[in-house]
């Protein structure tokens, strides 16, 4: 590699610096790292107010295929990183097709409700309600989606969690009846 005019070069093209990749990167990405900025840190803040209602948690009776909790916080920012790019996405589309950004928006909101309706007032009938509203709401999404590959495959394992998080809550629902 030699420096040729200010930039670097590997034989005879000459190499992007890293300031201008990263220029270009948030010029074309702006709204999907924005939309992953905004799920994560929505989601690490319900996390964070929601730790000490872990023991709460703990003395539940759990179903026998309750995942071990080291599996949530992978899984879950994983798909966070999906939703935001997703998001970024469809608020590049929203002028296009409002009503497909509001349904996803509703889903958004519907999964940032859970955590405070389970974990924060112990509601696990609440929060079993409120999932299967995001679980219809997600339905609705991909079948709406289903043209445009990108955000239909993108929400797809989405999807799947929370068909498993919605049998798991109505699990603890059925376990726990007489705590919410």
């Amino acid at each position: 590699m030699t420096r040729v005019g200010g930039e670097v070069s590997a034989g005879s093209k000459p190499m992007k610096s890293i300031v201008e990749l990263g220029q270009r990167f948030w010029r074309t990405y702006r709204a999907e790292t924005l939309g992953v900025l905004l799920c994560l840190t929505a989601s690490s803040l319900l996390g964070w107010l929601s730790q000490g209602n872990m023991l709460w948690y703990r003395s539940l009776r759990q179903p026998f295929f309750q995942p071990p909790a080291y599996i949530f916080g992978p899984v879950w920012t994983v798909l966070y990183v999906m939703i935001g790019i997703s998001l970024g996405h469809l608020w590049r589309l929203r002028s296009q097709k409002p009503r497909l950004f509001r349904l996803f928006v509703a889903q958004l909101v519907s999964n940032f409700l859970w955590t405070p309706l389970f974990f924060g007032v112990h509601n696990i009938g609440a929060a079993l309600c409120d999932i299967i509203g995001l679980w219809v709401f997600l339905a609705v999404f991909l079948w709406r989606v289903y043209a445009d590959k990108l955000l239909f495959w993108l929400n797809v394992p989405y999807f799947l969690w929370i068909s498993f998080a919605s049998v798991l809550n109505g699990a603890l629902y059925a376990l726990n009846r007489m705590n919410g």
